[in-house]
């Protein structure tokens, strides 16, 4: 997971129970069968980020934000907040303060803690209703 934010893996632990108690230590890249329930601890620092090739004469930019300040654009992007599943069993509670903006990048960041009844807490973003593009 770590790599593909750009991050290197710190640590890695399995939990069985959805309650971010480790059940098993691991290290970086190794899995526990078919597990969904990994934990990983990312190192705060970018180490690089892979990018897909494409074709500038056959891509036309639509839409973009820069993250320029030190929070996130309400006039580009709806935080959405609370849980409950949204109808497909998500186990996070999505909260405000797990989206944060310096430096030119929108970090959200997972945890593992309690919040109104569920174990996770986690951020969403979405343009839903501030831009539409396409056809």
């Amino acid at each position: 997971f770590c790599h593909r934010s750009g991050r290197k893996c710190v640590s890695a632990w399995e939990e069985a129970n959805n309650d971010c108690k480790p059940q098993r230590a691991l290290r970086c890249g190794q899995t526990f069968g078919m597990t969904s329930d990994l934990l990983c601890m990312c190192a705060p620092q970018l180490v690089g980020l892979s990018t897909r090739a494409f074709s500038v004469s056959s891509s036309k930019l639509v839409w973009s934000d820069e993250f320029a300040g030190w929070s996130v654009d309400h006039s580009k992007w709806n935080i959405k907040t609370g849980g409950g599943g949204f109808g497909n069993n998500e186990l996070q509670h999505y909260t405000h303060h797990s989206s944060k903006v310096s430096a030119g990048v929108l970090r959200i960041t997972a945890k593992c803690e309690e919040y109104h009844n569920e174990h996770y807490t986690s951020a969403q973003l979405t343009t839903k209703h501030i831009v539409s593009w396409g056809p």
